[in-house]
């Protein structure tokens, strides 16, 4: 072997050697990325939840109505009978920053959901369940459902909990969404808003 094949081999493993080392700090460096990236989103998450926390803690609702834990927002149930847009129109009567409920977790439907069940445990039971916000965005059963407030704005529904087989639209005319109990747990279901029910209302920070 020459020197000169030898010197051509020394430089072929020692530029395979360099190239090993800057991918294995690439690698380790998109890592690292990753989990700065991991770390400020968990830091995002506990700085929201504990600003949450705080305001809550100083948040008053209003005459009637009942803070959900942990978050800024209040609710009261209206025991009458209301279409869906009447329904808004009452929670506006009670409270002109009222709307009908948007259900934004699991936890807030959990309190939700046993405050209605306290109602029906103590006999007092609404002929169709009850209304939320959540209504065919475009009032066509190819429309997604969204919370809609009294004043007309709406936002995207990212929690659910439909009963069995819903929602389906019945007769091509449901439209709204109310909360029924069904076999004593309380489940989603698509209505036609033109439906007489109680209602939940809320109030937000």
């Amino acid at each position: 072997m020459t020197s000169f094949s030898l010197a051509l081999i020394v430089l072929i493993v020692s530029v395979l050697v360099h190239e090993s080392r800057v991918s294995a700090q690439c690698d380790a460096q998109a890592q690292c990325l990753k989990d700065i990236a991991t770390l400020r989103n968990n830091v995002e998450i506990a700085a929201r939840a504990l600003n949450n926390k705080i305001t809550s803690c100083t948040f008053a609702c209003p005459a009637g109505f009942k803070q959900v834990p942990g978050v800024t927002k209040c609710i009261q149930i209206v025991q009458e009978g209301v279409n869906w847009g009447a329904g808004q129109d009452k929670c506006t009567a009670l409270n002109a920053q009222a709307s009908l409920l948007a259900i934004d977790s699991k936890a807030e439907y959990d309190f939700v959901t046993a405050e209605l069940k306290a109602l029906s445990d103590a006999g007092k039971t609404p002929p169709n369940g009850f209304w939320v916000g959540a209504v065919r965005a475009a009032r066509t059963c190819d429309t997604r459902f969204m919370w809609e407030t009294a004043a007309g704005s709406q936002s995207i529904v990212t929690f659910t909990d439909w009963a069995t087989n819903q929602p389906d639209c019945y007769a091509g005319s449901e439209f709204c969404i109310h909360v029924v109990n069904v076999q004593g747990v309380f489940k989603w279901n698509d209505l036609n808003c033109g439906t007489s029910t109680w209602a939940v209302c809320q109030v937000t920070a």
